[in-house]
This record gives structure tokens, C-alpha cells and sequence, in this order.
């Protein structure tokens, strides 16, 4: 509340760009336009809510369009962590081709450096290297794989559960890494363990870019999207697929990812394990 984001500032004198910047003032008032569930799980829920503003006289001043993690935290469903996109009404549909061609760009970078076993130039084109960082903890097929067996409902757990943020102010100190006897392995080839576990082949390939991916709202500098991975095995056969919302921005010249709101394991084929373990 001592800085709050624009869209909920309340300063009677906004400097934009600053700890006092606001689109609001008073007389202004909010209409909801709707809202959409993107994905959910028994913990974590996604949606995207769009509202229009106005002033005194009833004439349109802004669009707010924004994208909202709902967490189950120890019994208590609530907003943990949302995104907003605020456009002056004189701005409302103007498109920017660019935003929209690099939107899923960021999340494939993601994918080639796994191809590609590449963790140098790859990763930045993928992610911002700017702090700090917030991400939210839960969902992806290894959280899955992982529990199948023994407890497949973990990842769902919510009692004693206090937050689902992961905040990371600063760089994190690089460590050496210790003297190994093991053969070097890929990327590519570590990813593949998860799906060894579940005897459905070989990984064959992924795509970002799956059914329901979508651009939510663009602006000049700023996307909301529907993006995951969908993954298939050198048969062509669908192992999994899981979906997030993801919100990439442009800084110094570069699109790259800021910000996940939580992964949701829309299909895994773990059912297909013919008998548990005990």
C-alpha cells in the first residue's frame, strides 16, 4: 500500500515513471467488461480480467486488462500475484505487429537451449537478467513424474502452505561446480528423464506455440499470453502438455520472458502406468 502499482494508485499529484504514479484520481469509476479462467488446478487458478474506466462525465479514460494468479494457501483462497496492462483510450486497439510476432519467442528460446545445449547466449534471449525476479512454485511434468508412484496428489497440497511466490532480489552467487566422475550428459538429454519414468519412448519434441496458446494483451512494451509446452514422443504420440501465463516485456532492445504465473499440467499420460507402486 505505500507503492502500489499504477493501476491501484490512489495520488492526487502522479508522476509517471515513480513511486507516485497512478491512473487514478478522484471522480473516476471502474466497469467491468469480464472475466475469463485461463487454467486451474485443485490449488492454483489463472484468469484474465478486463475492466474500462471512466470519468465524471462518463467518457471512456482507460482500459485496464490483467492477468491473476488465485492460490489456495492453508485453506484460503486469494489473489497471490497479478499483471496489469492500463491503456489511455486513445490507445485502445492500436496494434504493435512486433509484440505479437516475438511473444512465444521467449519461451521457445527456452526449449532451443535445451535443444541446442546452449546456457549461454540462449538463456538471456529467454529471460530478462534484471532483479528481482518473481515466479510461482508449483505444476510441470517433473512435479508429476516425480510423485506419480509413491503420491500423486503432493503437488496439490495446500494445508501449511504460506505463499507460492519464489522472490529472488539479486544475482545468486556463482558456485564452482564439483569434480565429477559421471560422463557429461546434455540438456536434452537430462530432460528426458521424467519421461523414461512413464514408458512412453523417447521424447521426440515440443512446440510453445500448442492448441489453446494466445496472445491475451499486447501493448507496445508489455504481453500477457497463454504459452506451456506440448510434448510428443518420436512416434509422434502426445506424452503431456502444460500451459501457463507468462508475461514478456520489452527491455533494452529485447523481448524476453519476466514473469510465469504458475505451470497447469493440462495432460500427462502418467495414468498410463499400468500398475502403482506401493
Amino acid at each position: 500500500m505505500a507503492s502500489p502499482p499504477a493501476s491501484a494508485g490512489t495520488t492526487l499529484k502522479p508522476v509517471r515513471f515513480s513511486r507516485q504514479d497512478s491512473w487514478l484520481r478522484a471522480g473516476l469509476y471502474d466497469v467491468l467488461v469480464g472475466i475469463e479462467v485461463l487454467q486451474f488446478n485443485p490449488v492454483m487458478c489463472n484468469a484474465a480480467m478486463k475492466f474500462d474506466r471512466y470519468d465524471e462525465t462518463g467518457k471512456l479514460v482507460h482500459r485496464c486488462e490483467g492477468v491473476y494468479l488465485v492460490t489456495n494457501n492453508n485453506g484460503r483462497w486469494a489473489i497471490e500475484l497479478f499483471s496489469t496492462i492500463v491503456t489511455p483510450a486513445q490507445d485502445i486497439g492500436v496494434q504493435w505487429p512486433d509484440a505479437l510476432a516475438f511473444a512465444f519467442r521467449p519461451r521457445q528460446n527456452t526449449v532451443q537451449n535445451n535443444w541446442d545445449d546452449d546456457e549461454t547466449i540462449l538463456p538471456r534471449m529467454a529471460r530478462h537478467d534484471s532483479y528481482p525476479k518473481v515466479g510461482v512454485s508449483g505444476g510441470g511434468v517433473r512435479a508429476i513424474t516425480s510423485n506419480a508412484v509413491n503420491d500423486p496428489m503432493r503437488p496439490f497440497a495446500a494445508r501449511g502452505v504460506m505463499s507460492r511466490l519464489r522472490i529472488q532480489d539479486s544475482a545468486p552467487t556463482p558456485r564452482p561446480q564439483p569434480p565429477s566422475t559421471e560422463p557429461c550428459r546434455t540438456l536434452w538429454e537430462q530432460s528426458q528423464d521424467g519421461f523414461r519414468e512413464i514408458n512412453k519412448g523417447e521424447r521426440g519434441g515440443s512446440t510453445t506455440k500448442m492448441r489453446d496458446a494466445r496472445v491475451l494483451h499486447p501493448n507496445s512494451n508489455k504481453i500477457h499470453l497463454i504459452s506451456g509446452v506440448q510434448r510428443w514422443n518420436t512416434s509422434g504420440e502426445e506424452l503431456s502438455v502444460t500451459t501457463q501465463v507468462l508475461v514478456v516485456s520489452y527491455k533494452k532492445g529485447i523481448w524476453a520472458l519476466d514473469l510465469d504465473m504458475g505451470y497447469f499440467d493440462t495432460h500427462a499420460r502418467i495414468n498410463d502406468i499400468p500398475v502403482l507402486g506401493k
